[in-house]
């Protein structure tokens, strides 16, 4: 261990630490993906209150097959993006853009229902919303497939939930037949967990995945100029007290 001698009137020597950005022991707290990952979910959040406020109270007064067109429009143009996205490496933003167009696809249904001759129909609504969310699924497979990205995957197994409650939900009564409901949901789910749908795929299938980067070792400062990289003194003398001999071999 260094000795270093001082003087009266000045301080001893500042023991070096590591800077913030180097420190590997307690290694920042978000990276820049994930930085960056932040203002995407608030803008498919803001994107998703949008559409549902279009969808539902802005757009009351529009002609429902007006309303039914631009909701189809936009539904198509949010799912035509992502794939186009995702081969240039903007994978992040494929899947934010992806959410949002998929949940648009119940929005339409929503609109469909709107439009007098569907809406009056013999259906009952808890069959339509019911086919509307199978109809979601079955997109959000297909979709998945297609393009390899993560949130279509999500919307599956999401849009899969409600479809036997909406169309058992006028032919149950008692607490029994929910029960033998919601063990098949529960069954259904189990399926899904290990369906196709929990299978990875890679993104951007024509392009090759890039090889791995050797770890990098964390930044280290230089040894010049700090005072553990100097050369050990010898014959220090501290407050006036030789040092003791080493002990011989």
């Amino acid at each position: 261990r260094c000795v270093y001698e001082t003087g009266p009137d000045e301080p001893p020597p500042s023991t070096p630490t590591w800077l913030d950005a180097d420190d590997p022991e307690h290694p920042p707290e978000a990276s820049s993906r994930e930085v960056q990952n932040i203002p995407l979910g608030l803008g498919a959040l803001l994107l998703g209150v949008a559409a549902v406020v279009f969808a539902v109270v802005a757009t009351s007064s529009m002609d429902a097959l007006a309303r039914l067109g631009i909701l189809l429009l936009a539904t198509v143009l949010l799912l035509l993006a992502p794939p186009v996205l995702a081969r240039r490496g903007l994978t992040s933003t494929a899947e934010t853009i992806s959410a949002v167009g998929l949940l648009l696809v119940p929005l339409a249904g929503y609109a469909l229902w709107a439009v007098d001759r569907i809406g009056e129909g013999g259906a009952s609504g808890a069959i339509f919303a019911g086919m509307i969310f199978a109809v979601t699924a079955g997109v959000s497979f297909a979709y998945a497939g297609w393009t390899g990205l993560r949130a279509p995957r999500f919307a599956t197994v999401l849009a899969a939930q409600p479809v036997l409650p909406l169309f058992a939900y006028d032919r149950i009564t008692g607490p029994g037949g929910w029960a033998l409901l919601l063990t098949a949901v529960a069954v259904l789910d189990l399926w899904l967990a290990r369906s196709p749908v929990t299978v990875e795929r890679p993104v951007r299938r024509d392009v090759p995945a890039p090889p791995a980067a050797p770890a990098a070792a964390p930044r280290q400062r230089r040894a010049e100029g700090r005072p553990e990289g100097a050369p050990e003194e010898g014959a220090e003398v501290l407050d006036g007290i030789p040092p003791a001999a080493p002990p011989a071999t």
